[in-house]
């Protein structure tokens, strides 16, 4: 999730642990279970990451990490911030968690919250299948170490390493405007009980944005009289407004990222590839963050063609790292636009394709590419398509495993 993370006026002291506690506690038009486990997440982190981190991690970056600010009200942020306690609670007794999370603790950066959720997000999977769960461990005949390893029922483990590939300036500017501008629309769609589709090709300033809602409203006034609004097209937009559930709701999109980004990916495969030589049974977890998914054509293919794509764009990247059994490769997870239908495809050489919807409202596709079927990798890329479809009952699963609300009654109808 890429949060666009509100600027503090001045004078106003960086958030502290008790900051998120009193909002967490002073939330009446939250549920109980909301406030509750809110309050049991700030309790567990602040323990694990010191009395001092949020200050100090403001201090450093002039933010928290991650959109964690954002945690007291944004669903997904909330569901974030839920899920690193949760995740760490569960993990906390592996083999190496210290090593993982030490990092964070001692640097409060965007990009060590962001790899260090990766890392977690594989191992709470692992470990909700009944696998073993390792961090930092000796790669053989190296100096280096594997992010997670995940030992498997017939003595066999999984070496993984994981990236997270972060958005470029470009990638960034175009998050911060269609989070603002999509929020704009939403507020139009809740107040007046319409819905809108379409989608911005330009980075707008505030007051063209402003000229294009009023036109918006304008064309809400006629819907609500019962006419059919014409489409608007302003600064690059066109947009539809028609009443709630009158047709599919498609959602927004946001203007396209142009240009390659698949570059960036093949050079982070490569760097960690070399990183693994002398490993066996090697897999590479990579999450998409810098707009492959959000802000180009690649997206809007079906399925089976982005794990084509993707597969022929994996084996091409590593063709010389034969030790390299897989990679798996997502979006990050988050709020999407229109509605999203759950959907899997595999293709011919064990390779699968998964798009999932996670509760209260999140979503993620998931691709697993299998690169060594006569070595195994073909069972390795079966067990890597269970844990992340099983992704949608996760939250439950670690809930449940604490003595917490179920995620139903944390975030009750018309609460999200």
């Amino acid at each position: 999730m890429s949060s666009r993370v509100p600027e503090l006026p001045p004078g106003v002291p960086p958030p502290t642990w008790s900051y998120f506690r009193d909002a967490f506690e002073d939330a009446p038009s939250r549920s109980a279970a909301w406030r509750t486990t809110g309050l049991w997440a700030v309790e567990r982190l602040s323990k694990r990451l010191g009395d001092d981190w949020p200050e100090r991690a403001w201090e450093k970056n002039g933010r928290l990490p991650g959109g964690m600010a954002l945690a007291i009200g944004h669903p997904v942020a909330y569901v974030e911030l839920l899920e690193l306690a949760a995740r760490s609670e569960l993990l906390s007794d592996c083999e190496g968690f210290a090593d993982v999370f030490r990092p964070l603790h001692r640097d409060p950066r965007e990009d060590q919250l962001l790899h260090l959720r990766l890392e977690l997000e594989v191992g709470a999977l692992a470990d909700q299948a009944g696998y073993g769960v390792r961090f930092e461990r000796p790669i053989r005949g190296s100096s280096k170490h594997s992010d997670i390893t995940i030992d498997l029922e017939d003595g066999q483990s999984l070496l993984v390493e994981a990236r997270v590939l972060l958005p470029d300036a470009r990638s960034v500017a175009i998050n911060e405007f269609s989070e603002r501008a999509f929020q704009d629309v939403h507020d139009v769609e809740w107040l007046h009980d319409v819905q809108c589709d379409g989608e911005f090709t330009e980075v707008l300033g505030d007051g063209k944005l402003s000229e294009l809602l009023e036109a918006l409203e304008v064309r809400v006034r006629l819907v609500k009289l019962g006419a059919i609004a014409p489409p608007l097209r302003m600064h690059g937009a066109s947009l539809t407004v028609s009443r709630r559930g009158s047709g599919r709701h498609q959602g927004l999109k946001g203007p396209a990222l142009e240009g390659d980004l698949w570059p960036r990916i093949a050079d982070r495969l490569a760097q960690k590839a070399r990183q693994t030589e002398g490993g066996e049974n090697v897999w590479l977890r990579i999450c998409a963050l810098h707009g492959l998914w959000l802000l180009t054509d690649w997206a809007t293919r079906d399925m089976s063609e982005k794990l084509a794509s993707m597969r022929h764009n994996i084996a091409s990247s590593l063709a010389d790292h034969a030790h390299v059994d897989g990679v798996v490769i997502s979006s990050g997870c988050g709020w999407p636009q229109g509605t999203i239908v759950p959907d899997e495809c595999e293709d011919a050489v064990g390779g699968y394709a998964i798009r999932c919807c996670m509760p209260p409202m999140m979503a993620r596709e998931t691709l697993v590419v299998a690169l060594n079927p006569a070595d195994g990798a073909t069972r390795q890329a079966r067990i890597w398509r269970d844990l992340y479809a099983s992704e949608a009952r996760w939250l439950d699963y670690a809930l449940a495993r604490l003595d917490l609300p179920a995620v139903a009654e944390i975030f009750k109808a018309g609460q999200t």
